[in-house]
């Protein structure tokens, strides 16, 4: 219902429309998903436009590229424009054409160039477990929250990583499938998510509210259409790999590189988080990578020695053994992990004998409230960092800088009116 058939046209001229028409409608974007110094994906959600026309230029039009969508139906619609070829750390002006009426306009940027031994400063924001209301029974719950929204719309950063249950099929909505494009729908039109998202590039992993049910695992019946609907609405580099099907993916930002994990599409309950050949892409990937910093980044948390009643890692011990024995056994340098789910916002360090300390950023939840409910269950957690637990609403911010002989990561995490949290 929602494929898109691609052309690529590269304009000598703009052909504006003559006079604008009603039906025709952007409901969300531009949003720009995976970019770098010379490409970006950038995201659109139409309806009533059965063409879709995306021209960028730069400051002296010396330089134009259009792109123009078929979508071959009069209904709501998302498209995906790969823009190639473009110049690093540059501003670019955008028009879009439905059909024949000009929607929008406005600006992109692509990302600095990586130069080794002289890597630029970065930041990027990190955040999980976002909900929207849908009335006024919503509003006065979860999901009712627009500030923290419009707060890291206002944050400083190069891109942001959505960490899971980016939003939440309610009950039942998992199993139908009209009413899962609904809700997907739905989150991408609310405004304040929806301006957020436009401000930079963004990048997704999903946990099980945005996949299927709580806790839900590789045996949820409606598993390939909920992963053709995250294609649908994210713009990652990549989707799993050629033996195996999922959300994990990998990419690099400067000297940072990000491995991105899927918990849920072949999770097996009761034996493992992850597939054989999730967990053999994700060794060979560390062992290749010459990152400073590596990023391995999931829907849960990685470091807990214990789940607590809630899922981790550790739900399955076996798992954290593996994990942590193979990064210590080859000596892989510059690790740090990146969680969301548990409804609060904390930081976790595993001292090592011989060897450098691990360290876990959690950040959640982004506008959802409920974290009394959370935090009952992980009391004397023996890997925490005394006084950072913080139970509001919260997003994070990682910021890398120096020169390439110190280059550091600066770890930050504001609440929902963007005021720093201290421990």
């Amino acid at each position: 219902m929602k494929t898109t058939q691609l052309l690529l046209i590269i304009v000598a001229c703009l052909v504006m429309p003559s006079r604008p028409a009603l039906a025709q409608t952007l409901l969300s974007g531009p949003v720009q998903m995976h970019t770098t110094d010379t490409l970006s994906n950038v995201w659109l959600l139409v309806r009533d436009a059965q063409k879709v026309e995306m021209t960028i230029f730069d400051s002296t039009y010396s330089f134009r590229q259009t792109y123009t969508a078929l979508t071959g139906m009069p209904q709501e619609a998302t498209v995906l424009l790969p823009f190639h070829n473009l110049q690093p750390a540059t501003t670019y002006r955008y028009r879009i054409v439905l059909d024949t009426t000009l929607c929008a306009q406005g600006t992109l940027h692509t990302l600095p160039a990586a130069q080794p031994n002289a890597w630029k400063d970065i930041s990027f924001l990190a955040a999980s477990c976002a909900s929207v209301s849908d009335g006024l029974w919503q509003k006065l719950g979860i999901g009712a929250k627009k500030r923290p929204f419009q707060a890291a719309k206002r944050t400083q950063a190069d891109f942001m990583l959505w960490l899971g249950d980016n939003f939440y099929y309610r009950a039942g909505e998992w199993n139908d499938s009209s009413r899962m494009w609904r809700r997907n729908v739905r989150t991408r039109t609310y405004k304040p998510l929806r301006q957020l998202l436009e401000t930079r590039p963004n990048y997704a992993i999903w946990d099980d509210h945005d996949f299927g049910a709580n806790n839900t695992d590789g045996n949820f019946e409606t598993k390939y259409y909920s992963l053709d609907l995250f294609k649908e609405f994210w713009g990652n580099p990549s989707y799993g790999i050629a033996d195996e099907a999922g959300v994990f993916h990998q990419f690099k930002q400067q000297d940072a590189e990000f491995f991105m994990l899927d918990r849920r599409f072949k999770k097996i309950r009761g034996s493992s988080a992850y597939s054989e050949t999730q967990w053999q892409w994700l060794f060979e990937a560390l062992l290749q990578s010459k990152a400073t910093f590596k990023f391995i980044v999931g829907g849960v948390q990685f470091l807990q020695p214990k789940a607590f009643g809630f899922e981790a890692l550790s739900s399955y011990p076996p798992d954290r053994e593996r994990l942590l024995g193979f990064i210590e056994k080859n000596n892989i340098k510059g690790i740090i992990f990146l969680s969301g789910d548990r409804h609060f916002a904390e930081l976790y360090r595993l001292p090592r004998t011989n060897t450098y300390d691990l360290w876990e950023v959690t950040t959640s939840g982004v506008n959802t409230n409920g974290s009394w409910l959370m935090t009952q269950n992980s009391p004397n957690n023996p890997v925490a960092v005394p006084n950072t637990k913080y139970t509001g609403m919260n997003y994070a911010r990682f910021t890398l800088s120096g020169n390439a002989s110190n280059r550091q990561c600066k770890v930050e995490m504001f609440d929902k009116r963007q005021y720093p949290i201290r421990p």
